[in-house]
């Protein structure tokens, strides 16, 4: 009779215990969903805006506000050297095929770019684009239609971006300064942001200072003849003296062995400017008629950083001398085109070599000879942007804060190891 008993009481306690698992699966399913939804609900009020203070701007208060592209696992593309355009871009398709492109529209959000030597607003004419089928605008009532939208670093966040976007627009994150003097990422982002559009190699869309291309016609300058005519050997323009390069404390050490030239906020020596910032004409033109070398310093050693201090001195009769980035060629630009102080142990070891190529011109013209066949000209990175859009399928992809980190900003500030 006992152990009849305790085979009830078991039997009792086995049904309520089935019972109480029958009951608290459905209340869970409940509590996640209720916590699913609850979330949704949060990243819905970050789009819509407590106050949408700016619906007007951006279109349909109302319209789909779902922002979250299909994540799908991201690798980076694998650093390659940056191939070297010609001066006419070729037309790959026929005009047919290109008649019946319709215009792709790219927004700019809280990007104000305005390309070098261009008009904005017809830059695919003025660029010669071979695809020319995308219009660019900052109108943002436009946000509704636009395939891709800009966003530049640093300027807006998701509460200030747009309420609507359409399930196959494209996000793209831009910067155009260095991981040392750019303003991190606000981790709001997180997962919005399509593709990344810097000067990196490494980019979804390259976004060079300027491009390096081949000329159509070489050209035959000679070189011997100018370098004669130069009466200075090193010149250097900045108004920049404390950088995260400390490249005012290499030149001044270089300066114990050389003569430097200083221009600007820190040197003695003046350059009145004329023209656009970093093109001053008259500037370049005294560095090309008297100076063997410019250096071309930049403000931060970082992955495939290169700027204008560079990309200037390629047009006119002047040998670069550069610092802050240790594989130029990643960037498509090769070795000799360039003396790189990376190259040196030491200040005082480059200036040894300028010494050697000042007193052999066969040597120093060498480092010319290459612009009789390449010229600098505006970047087309929205050419090959455009013709990206029209022509290449791609599967749909977003980037986590992370992965943006560790693309960017991670130890990509680098400290200099030359001084």
């Amino acid at each position: 009779m006992v152990l009849t008993r305790q085979v009830e009481v078991e039997m009792v306690s086995i049904s309520r215990l089935v019972k109480r698992v029958v009951f608290l699966i459905p209340l869970g399913f409940f509590i996640l969903i209720f916590l699913w939804s609850h979330r949704s609900k949060g990243n819905g009020a970050v789009l819509k805006r407590e106050e949408l203070e700016h619906s007007e701007q951006v279109g349909h208060s109302n319209s789909d506000l779902s922002r979250r592209p299909n994540r799908q696992k991201t690798d980076f593309h694998s650093p390659a050297q940056i191939a070297i355009h010609p001066e006419t871009l070729p037309q790959k398709h026929d005009e047919l095929t290109l008649s019946k492109l319709k215009n792709k529209t790219l927004l700019f959000w809280d990007w104000n770019w305005n390309p070098l030597g261009s008009k904005f607003y017809d830059l695919m004419e003025v660029r010669h684009c071979p695809v020319k089928a995308c219009k660019l605008t900052k109108d943002r009532n436009l946000v509704n239609q636009a395939d891709v939208v800009f966003f530049l670093n640093g300027q807006s966040t998701p509460k200030t971006g747009p309420t609507y976007r359409h399930p196959s627009q494209r996000w793209v994150w831009v910067e155009g300064e260095s991981p040392c003097h750019s303003r991190p990422l606000d981790k709001s982002w997180d997962g919005l942001f399509n593709w990344t559009m810097v000067y990196r190699a490494d980019a979804d869309v390259l976004l060079p200072y300027t491009e390096i291309a081949k000329r159509d016609t070489p050209i035959k300058k000679d070189y011997f003849s100018i370098t004669k005519s130069k009466k200075k050997l090193v010149a250097w323009m900045v108004s920049n003296c404390k950088t995260p390069s400390r490249r005012m404390d290499y030149v001044k050490e270089l300066q114990k062995y050389i003569e430097v030239d200083i221009y600007g906020a820190c040197g003695p020596l003046k350059c009145e400017r004329s023209g656009s910032w970093g093109w001053e004409t008259t500037c370049l033109d005294l560095l090309a008629r008297d100076y063997k070398f410019y250096l071309a310093f930049e403000n931060s050693i970082s992955l495939d950083y290169v700027t204008e201090k560079f990309y200037k001195t390629v047009n006119i009769d002047i040998v670069a001398v550069t610092r802050g980035n240790t594989n130029y060629t990643r960037t498509g630009i090769r070795p000799e085109w360039h003396i790189n102080t990376d190259d040196f142990n030491s200040p005082k070891e480059l200036a040894e070599y300028l010494h050697m190529l000042d007193k052999n011109p066969e040597k120093y013209v060498k480092y010319l000879e290459w612009k009789n066949e390449y010229r600098q000209l505006p970047d087309r990175a929205f050419c090959h942007l455009c013709e990206r859009l029209h022509f290449q399928e791609e599967p749909p992809k977003s980037y986590s804060w992370d992965e943006l980190n560790a693309f960017f900003w991670k130890d990509h500030c680098l400290s200099p190891k030359d001084i």
